[in-house]
């Protein structure tokens, strides 16, 4: 057996690999091994690098001498000629151009108040119930209903495709169509059941279920009573029904369909939405009227019973379990089980088209129109349209979400969020695959999908990371640092477009246009003083001081003008390092650099980091790392213990420990006596390590050339001796909602929202902390379908048994 179980066989892998320990507890395997830790030794030294096995080489200085490493080194600067040195151009800064960040919010006006006049409904004792077949039905009272039974083919699951990203999609939002396997473009309306299935009523190819792996189609041929789908309801039983057109009501068990056609007693073939009552009634809203299904009987109402029409395209279920049905021709009607009242435009609404309705956690009534939205609070009708901001008023349908939120499908302008004070819209420029969207719904994880008609469905996944790219205000989409200044605004070096300062609403962008020195923009820095220093690649620095650029180049002191980092130290003096010429060290007039030829490992210098001590901690170029405590330089390389000596990124954590990304060699924990690995081998998505931030909660973010990682530590004394035995490692990827999986060189930033920046090979990403949540679920496992010997078996038709018993030894890939 090639195949077995497919949905199964991860678990049974899992289950055949499980070990008991030698205390007879059950764990499970070790996916990773434990980080590695190596001693620093700063005497005798290493001579095979600790994590490659390869032989150490010395560090050669200029001179060709040996560099003396792991110890501290009296290195003096070259003090440049002051009279040499020009003081810095100023220039005035010209007014920045400001792009708008958030384009698509629009600011919501007060509502049109209207007070809700309802009347009872007077019901029509001349009218007569005739379905198409011309048989007169009996209303207002129950009817013995017996579905029609109709065994469930089970089709073949096709494969899906992982759902993608619009490359100008700022938000995390990913689509699935039929080049994801989806069998049609045209979704009406879906649900959830409690397995964590999605069901999808297509427009023309049936129902379709989604297990995240695959879909799972059913037609006509598997025994659906039609392929017209208008809605899906998963009932409090987990029984699955859809109202179609032409084909009545299908309820499926997961064995059997169960058909409600006019031949069973319904109305009419043409149902429109199946809903579910507090009490475990099924209601269908049909073309004819509204039909009650308690289990046995049909009970039917119609004009002869108050409602104001018979074609019923709205069905809703209050918290009260009162019923109420819209005629798109006439208005609401209101049945609370004894009694039917009827509103109209005449008594304020807005419009009789009433598509959709929502309850708030307030116990308001929410109604979606072809002339936007109405709140009812029982008294009054309070109406939003383009006057109060809406930028689409021809809402399909409406969804208020576990937030509070109000969520609106529109026909032709995507999806409109309303918070009770802006209008956000969200479409085909912010991502959405296509306009017309017709369903929405909130998943288990309060992930929300939109399904369309023409562009299959969207997830959006609002806790998840947003991109921002010159579609959305940027002045160029590739951001190389990222720092947050006094004011509370951020600032994003660019690779083509200078820097952006954002405030929340707006970018200000500065360019050479506006007095800066180049527009390629690499490090950022805030002085004491709440000037910011600007790195460029190949123009040197430029200081803004929020009305003027001081621009610093060769004359002013600079050995090279590619600038790679910018700290400033305890004293107040300003170090600045270079592509290919060291550092150069800032003191008022003096000028200081410090290189190769002064005594330096390495002229290429990739950063800078002053630790909480006011430590410069040095990373360098194939040379390791500097550390420079104030009275002298302490060369750190993989003699002393580093895993690799091209290093990227430093970074100093909450508890006083360094990290540091290295180029190939992963993550190197050092706390002063020992480093610690983190490399592929313990979950790393990849051993090159541009970034690294913590959070509030300690845990540490990595970006690195194939993705974002989550390092989260054990709390101190847990696992091993050092504690680091039972770090766990998540890897983040483009199923997460990244979109760009190389990061930048040290481009990031924990701003005091709690919003984490990014820069990648994509676009600048941000995610927002405290709406993050890290999913530490395990899928649930479930039999979709069964193949043996390459042949597929639908095991809904097997004879059922309790009495054989399966074994294996094995399970074949």
């Amino acid at each position: 057996m090639r195949k077995l179980l497919i949905s199964l066989l991860p678990g049974l892998l899992a289950f055949s690999c499980w070990r008991v320990s030698e205390d007879g507890n059950n764990e499970p395997p070790a996916l990773f091994s434990d980080p590695e830790i190596v001693e620093f030794n700063t005497e005798q030294g290493y001579f095979i690098n600790p994590m490659t096995k390869d032989s150490i080489r010395p560090v050669l200085l200029s001179d060709g001498d040996t560099l003396q490493t792991g110890k501290s080194l009296k290195l003096e600067g070259t003090v440049l000629d002051p009279e040499s040195i020009i003081k810095p151009t100023i220039v005035k800064a010209g007014t920045p151009r400001i792009a708008p960040a958030h384009p698509n919010v629009t600011k919501a006006g007060e509502p049109v108040i209207k007070e809700a006049v309802s009347f009872p409904a007077k019901g029509d004792p001349d009218y007569l119930a005739i379905n198409s077949k011309g048989d007169t039905l009996v209303t207002g009272m129950p009817i013995p209903a017996k579905a029609r039974r109709v065994p469930a083919g089970q089709p073949r699951p096709m494969e899906a495709l992982p759902p993608r990203f619009k490359d100008n999609s700022p938000l995390s939002i990913q689509y699935m169509d039929v080049d994801q396997g989806m069998p049609s473009s045209y979704i009406r309306q879906m649900a959830q059941d409690e397995s964590g299935n999605f069901w999808f009523g297509t427009w023309g190819a049936g129902l379709s279920r989604y297990n995240g792996a695959s879909f799972t189609t059913f037609t006509e041929s598997e025994g659906l009573s039609g392929n017209l789908v208008w809605s899906v309801l998963v009932d409090s039983k987990g029984n699955v029904w859809t109202g179609t057109e032409g084909g009545g009501v299908s309820m499926y068990d997961g064995k059997y369909f169960h058909h409600f056609t006019e031949n069973e007693g319904m109305l009419s073939d043409f149902v429109f939405q199946v809903r579910e009552d507090l009490t475990g009634n099924i209601w269908f809203s049909t073309f004819k009227g509204l039909t009650k299904y308690d289990g046995e009987s049909l009970t039917h109402f119609t004009s002869k019973e108050g409602l104001l029409g018979q074609s019923i395209n709205t069905l809703f279920v209050d918290s009260h379990g009162s019923i109420w049905g819209n005629s798109r021709r006439n208005g609401l009607s209101k049945f609370d089980g004894v009694s039917m009242v009827n509103f109209t435009e005449d008594g304020g609404l807005i419009s009789k088209n009433i598509r959709g309705i929502a309850e708030d956690e307030d116990g308001n009534l929410w109604l979606a129109t072809n002339r936007g939205i109405t709140k009812y609070d029982g008294e009054n009708f309070y109406h939003y349209s383009e006057e109060q901001g809406m930028t689409n008023v021809d809402i399909n349908e409406i969804l208020i979400d576990r937030n509070g939120n109000i969520w609106l499908a529109t026909y032709g302008g995507g999806v409109i969020k309303f918070d009770g004070q802006v209008f956000t819209q969200i479409s085909q420029d912010q991502g959405l695959s296509f306009n017309n969207i017709e369903d929405i719904l909130e998943d288990e994880n309060g992930i929300l999908w939109f399904t369309t008609y023409g562009g299959g469905v969207n997830i959006y996944d609002q806790g998840t990371f947003r991109h921002f790219s010159k579609n959305v205000g940027l002045s160029d989409s590739y951001v190389w640092s990222i720092i947050e200044n006094k004011e509370g605004n951020i600032l994003f070096g660019t690779d083509n477009g200078g820097v952006n300062v954002y405030d929340g609403t707006n970018f200000a962008q500065y360019t050479t246009d506006q007095g800066l020195s180049m527009d390629f923009v690499l490090t950022q820095y805030e002085d004491k003083q709440g000037d910011i220093w600007i790195g460029t690649y190949g123009q040197g620095l430029s200081v803004f001081d929020g009305t003027s650029f001081k621009n610093y180049g060769e004359r002013q002191g600079l050995p090279n003008l590619d600038i790679t980092s910018i700290v400033e130290d305890d004293e107040g003096k300003i170090w600045v390092s270079t592509y290919e010429s060291g550092i150069v060290v800032f003191d008022g007039a003096i000028v200081t650099r410090f290189g190769k030829q002064e005594g330096l490992s390495n002229d290429l210098i990739t950063t800078l980091h002053k630790d909480s001590q006011g430590n410069i901690w040095i990373g360098t170029s194939d040379s390791g790392l500097i550390l420079y405590d104030g009275s002298g330089f302490t060369h750190i390389t993989d003699r002393e213990g580093l895993s690799h000596n091209h290093v990227w990124s430093i970074y100093e954590d909450r508890s006083g420990r360094m990290w540091i990304g290295t180029f190939g060699g992963g993550l190197n924990m050092f706390d002063g006596k020992n480093f610690t690995y983190f490399t592929e081998k313990q979950g790393l998505s990849n051993n090159i390590v541009w970034s690294i931030n913590e959070d509030d909660k300690g845990r540490l973010w990595v970006g690195t050339d194939k993705g974002l990682n989550i390092v989260e530590l054990p709390v101190h004394g847990e696992g091993s001796s050092s504690g680091f035995s039972k770090a766990r490692i998540y890897n983040l990827g483009k199923a997460d909602g990244i979109k760009g999986l190389d990061f930048y060189g040290n481009s990031v930033c924990l701003d005091r929202k709690n919003r984490m920046w990014w820069g990648t090979g994509k676009s600048l990403m941000m995610l927002d902390l405290d709406n993050y949540a890290l999913s530490q679920e395990p899928p649930a496992l479930q039999l979709n379908y069964l193949e043996i010997s390459e042949k597929f078996h639908d095991f809904h038709s097997l004879k059922d048994s309790i009495n054989t018993r399966i074994t294996f030894d094995s399970v074949a890939p």
